[in-house]
This record gives structure tokens, sequence and C-alpha cells, in this order.
């Protein structure tokens, strides 16, 4: 991924998370990516793009039970919701 498709794909990523459909999600999920994204490696960009690409259900089923290339944004996300 180029530096300049990893720049858009962030904002990509942030929309994506800050208008989920609920105001509950919203606030959950867009709090994580706003207080961590500039965090995440370039490396695991296409990843998180996919995991907030999930629809609500399915990103919630992949906090209960991580798979894969999931498992570390999972975990991280998993402290961001336990410190609110």
């Amino acid at each position: 991924m180029t530096p300049e498709t990893c720049k858009i794909t962030r904002k990509a990523i942030i929309y994506r998370a800050t208008h989920r459909g609920t105001k509950e999600a919203d606030w959950l999920i867009g709090g994580f990516i706003r207080a961590h994204l500039m965090e995440i490696p370039d490396q695991d960009i296409p990843a998180l793009k996919a995991l907030i690409d999930l629809d609500d259900e399915s990103f919630f089923k992949q906090v209960d039970k991580p798979e894969g290339i999931y498992q570390k944004l999972i975990e991280n996300f998993k402290r961001y919701k336990a410190s609110l």
C-alpha cells in the first residue's frame, strides 16, 4: 500500500467508523478509531478497513471471538472499551 493509498484508506476508515447507522456504534467504534488510528501500522490498515467495513452484528461477533487478522485489532478495541 502506497503512502497516498494508506492516507485515503485511513480517511475512509474514519468516515465509516463514525457513520455506522446507530449513535452507540458511532460513539464506540468511532471513538476507538479517532483515538488510535494513527498508532496502527500501515501494514495493518487493510485488515482494519475490512473489520470496519463489517456490519455491526459481524463486527461485534469478531469482538466476542476474534479470528486471524482481526485478533490484534480487537484486543486493542477491547482495551479501549474497558477504559471508558
